[in-house]
């Protein structure tokens, strides 16, 4: 069960911790916020001096913010017929790589294995929501006091360019 909603992005959450990790969860049920997080991206930034700096980041999938919206449009043709064929047939739209972004050093990094400790999972649960699942170290955080901060973002649609004829 998730404890916190977010009412505009419509997402469902939590946010632990224990002596070694952070954890930080998701789901979506909205399926346009579905599809723009698996065609877009999703970036996640962590900071641990809590000053919103955008040093560390996970992107998985990997963000762009310039995806044709045909794109889009393609992917919900897909995404609707998967969508009445199942769970593991909606598993098979996830995107498989992304890549961490800490203390400076980049890493490719896959859905369900474990880099330096940082695991992320994304996956559809029966009810066919989106769960997004991250597991991080806090010793990677280079934490200077108890608090985090954290930021969402998807990447974005690029729009067709149009020539528009000018009356005289």
């Amino acid at each position: 069960a998730f404890r916190f909603y977010d009412s505009d992005s419509k997402i469902r959450y939590n946010i632990e911790n224990d002596d070694k990790y952070l954890y930080f969860s998701f789901d979506v049920q909205d399926q346009l916020t579905v599809q723009k997080i698996l065609t877009t991206g999703l970036r996640l930034h962590l900071d641990g001096t809590a000053k919103n700096k955008e040093k560390n980041e996970i992107q998985f999938p990997i963000y762009s913010d310039k995806v044709p919206v045909s794109e889009l449009e393609e992917y919900g043709t897909q995404y609707d017929q998967s969508i009445l064929l199942g769970k593991a047939r909606l598993d098979q739209m996830i995107p498989t790589d992304g890549y961490v972004k800490f203390n400076g050093k980049t890493d490719p990094i896959f859905n369900g294995a474990e880099l330096n400790g940082i695991l992320i999972s994304l996956k559809f649960d029966e009810s066919r929501s989106l769960v997004y699942s991250v597991k991080v170290p806090l010793d990677t955080l280079s934490l200077t006091s108890n608090l985090i901060s954290i930021g969402l973002e998807t990447g974005g649609y690029e729009m067709p360019q149009q020539d528009i004829a000018m009356q005289q």
